[in-house]
């Protein structure tokens, strides 16, 4: 295949950008080895923030390995399941408190966690390893955020493709996620979990018009007013939504193949009622013992 002299420079440029990446977040990178098969034949549960958590007890996983994500810590009984992990490693969960020209451009006005807020309430839970990209790890040192948790950095870098050549080790450049959940999946397996149980993953996000906002689409928690989340209008037709929902999904399913290719003892299963999730066998959260 020929590739044309601007292709070309773009494809050095990019690669340059990876390389240097990694040479300045190699030691932080590093640091994440040291969960490698840390649960090795274990279970976990992975929570979404989906609207479907608020019929389900999810007292029963206070004793749990339990990892939660991006706005999960606004759950009034989040001090009470006590999660194990806590992840926002998705640019899309980072808020006002980015430079916009970091995560978004200059015109984005910003949406998804705020990090002192989520502070606040994350360093009362001090067993709970939290998870974030790369891009905030500057703002969070020096604003001194977290201090009282250990801490994780993810470099995402590139996206997975058909023939499955992609990394999914996090002491190194892993892919864009496209969400949190598949981030989640990702760290789950290298931590050598092999049981691993989905709940709040309704992504019923077709199932909205595309009039609406960012917040309209539905989740367990009502977006406080003047919050990072309130205010921020998506204008997007249908057809990006689902050409959006159709890079989710295909994420999904290429992570789920290669996770079968490298590691054929995980099982994962969708535990979320009413999921629009199907590329993993669905059980009843009930029924999970």
């Amino acid at each position: 295949m020929r590739y044309s002299p601007k292709k070309i420079i773009t494809k050095i440029k990019k690669r340059y950008q990876e390389r240097r990446a990694f040479r300045l977040l190699g030691d932080t990178l590093q640091k994440n080895q040291e969960l490698f098969n840390s649960k090795k034949g274990g279970t976990c549960f992975v929570l979404g923030n989906g609207p479907s958590i608020n019929n389900q007890d999810l007292t029963t996983l206070a004793d749990k390995e339990t990892f939660v994500m991006n706005n999960f810590w606004r759950h009034p009984q989040y001090k009470i399941i006590r999660p194990k992990y806590y992840l926002a490693a998705d640019l899309s969960s980072y808020a006002k408190n980015m430079r916009p020209v970091e995560a978004w451009g200059a015109n984005h006005p910003g949406r998804g966690v705020d990090l002192p807020d989520s502070d606040r309430i994350l360093s009362q839970v001090l067993e709970t390893k939290l998870f974030f990209n790369s891009v905030a790890k500057n703002f969070i040192e020096q604003n001194s955020l977290f201090f009282k948790n250990q801490v994780f950095y993810i470099l995402e870098r590139g996206s997975m493709d058909e023939h499955l050549n992609f990394n999914i080790d996090p002491s190194k450049p892993i892919p864009f996620p496209k969400n949190s959940v598949v981030l989640a999946l990702i760290l789950a397996v290298y931590m050598g979990f092999e049981t691993i149980y989905l709940l709040g993953c309704d992504h019923d996000f077709l199932a909205y018009p595309s009039s609406r906002t960012f917040i309209g689409f539905k989740r367990f928690f009502d977006d406080p007013a003047g919050s990072a989340l309130s205010g921020y209008q998506e204008k997007s037709s249908y057809e990006d939504m689902v050409t959006s929902c159709l890079r989710l999904f295909k994420n999904y399913r290429l992570l789920a193949e290669k996770i079968a290719k490298l590691y054929p003892n995980v099982k994962i299963y969708n535990a979320t009622p009413n999921s629009f999730l199907d590329v993993f066998p669905m059980v009843n959260f009930e029924d999970i013992k």
